[in-house]
């Protein structure tokens, strides 16, 4: 038999309008929260080349980078590219990265035959400034002494590769980063989910070649597109089956919570429940001896704005809500009240 937790906020229903509710919730909502997936493309803010022979010029002039190794031993080059994300709410989990470039044009002047190599990507983590540095008709040719970032003052990164990639010895190809394909850039993944979680930290990528060494190998490369996948979980609707919890445990969500089936507290177990609207507890929900069970329902969603204010304490985001504005839980659950479940919360109503 199925069990409803209901704060007593005087609203009215047919049981047959309940049933189809949760029907309807048993049908479009997988264990855990509602998702979609999203995508959008970013826009490239800055690209820059540094010079291990030009230790203080910037090359952030050019609309395209250079990388590898240029005539000799120590003039290798080094290119960094920053891009600015789309919109993706806070909350939002990265699931795939999809980047590219164009390889213009491969070095064949000097020893031997255009050569392939290995294009390498880190996160960069911290700031560093374009410039607009250049005196040759192309980045690989050098930079010029102006303010930017440049070699000697490099700025730092990850320690790890996020993506590796094959360049050929042809140019005007498309070298292709995508999580999707293969294991090699699956680092890509990770770095633009810091920067969707703390936008401060998008410092952008650092690019070079693995194989520095070898002379004569330099590539022009023309920064392309980027885009980002990500999945949405909406906050309206939580369904938790199947778990066995012998700790503390807390599940909320902002409208309807559904708790179970095969849910189940052994003894110890400290549960927190809290939802917007409901709780309902559908069968095998087992909360054993010397197990405690909170739960906390608001009587009103935590995704529509309302006329009356919030109860403190009835959610955790509705407490971080109205610990920076009280007037959500004395006054009224206005637009400004609804706008923080996002952008304090994290959260994502459909």
């Amino acid at each position: 038999m199925r069990r409803k937790l209901l704060k007593n906020n005087g609203e009215t229903g047919s049981v047959i309008c309940r049933l189809l509710m949760v029907c309807l919730v048993m049908a479009i909502c997988a264990t855990g929260l509602q998702a979609q997936t999203q995508s959008g493309d970013a826009t490239i803010a800055a690209e820059a080349t540094i010079y291990e022979n030009e230790a203080d010029d910037n090359g952030g002039g050019y609309t395209r980078v250079c990388v590898g190794n240029h005539a000799t031993t120590g003039t290798t080059r080094r290119a960094y590219v920053r891009y600015i994300l789309p919109t993706i709410p806070a909350g939002s989990t990265v699931t795939r990265v999809r980047l590219t470039f164009t390889q213009v044009r491969v070095r064949s002047m000097g020893s031997g035959s255009p050569k392939t190599a290995t294009l390498q990507l880190r996160r960069v983590t911290s700031s560093w400034t374009e410039g607009s540095g250049g005196a040759s008709n192309a980045a690989c040719g050098g930079g010029t002494n102006v303010s930017g970032i440049d070699w000697t003052g490099a700025p730092s990164n990850s320690g790890a590769d996020s993506g590796t990639e094959a360049l050929p010895a042809t140019n005007d190809v498309t070298i292709t980063f995508d999580t999707d394909v293969g294991t090699n850039d699956d680092g890509l993944i990770s770095d633009v989910q810091a920067w969707v979680d703390d936008d401060t930290s998008n410092h952008g990528w650092r690019l070079r070649i693995s194989e520095e060494s070898t002379v004569d190998n330099a590539r022009l490369l023309s920064p392309g597109s980027l885009t980002v996948y990500w999945s949405e979980s909406f906050c309206n609707i939580n369904m938790v089956s199947g778990v066995t919890e012998f700790a503390d445990a807390s599940y909320e969500a902002c409208e309807i919570l559904v708790v179970g089936p095969s849910f189940i507290a052994k003894d110890g177990a400290s549960i927190s429940l809290s939802s917007g609207w409901e709780i309902w507890f559908e069968p095998d929900f087992l909360i054993e001896q010397g197990a405690t069970l909170n739960a906390n329902v608001c009587g009103q969603s935590l995704c529509i704005i309302n006329a009356f204010p919030m109860p403190y304490g009835c959610h955790s985001c509705i407490n971080q809500i109205c610990d920076i504005d009280p007037t959500c839980c004395s006054v009224a659950f206005d637009q400004a009240c609804l706008d923080k479940v996002n952008t304090i919360c994290g959260l994502i109503c459909e």
